[in-house]
């Protein structure tokens, strides 16, 4: 058994008339985990032996959390997505936030 094998799919799950959409990612872990990247992705993390039905059940279920956490981050990837180094210029590296500034004269 290979313990690092991944299997990636896509998961589109209706919640209250909006669509959920769930990069699914099969690893050889025991639980279910759901995580909000900082540019708005959804991932689910689950393991081999669960099915889809199951999962899009507790997206639903943590639907409401998942539209509040995405929803945070809407606006991420505008800021990010030009990268232009002037200095006090905020950017992202590894997750953090950080301000450049300009060393030497």
């Amino acid at each position: 058994m290979n313990t690092g094998s991944k299997d990636i799919d896509t998961l589109n799950v209706n919640f209250r008339g909006i669509e959920i959409k769930a990069a699914l990612v099969y690893k050889n872990i025991k639980n279910i985990s759901i995580k909000i990247d900082p540019f708005g992705k959804i991932i689910v993390m689950s393991p081999p032996k669960i099915s889809k039905t199951i999962i899009k059940d507790i997206i639903i279920e943590k639907g409401e959390w998942i539209l509040k956490k995405s929803e945070k981050y809407k606006g991420t990837k505008e800021v990010y997505n030009q990268r232009m180094f002037i200095t006090c210029l905020k950017f992202l590296k590894l997750g953090k936030d950080y301000h450049l500034f300009k060393k030497g004269p």
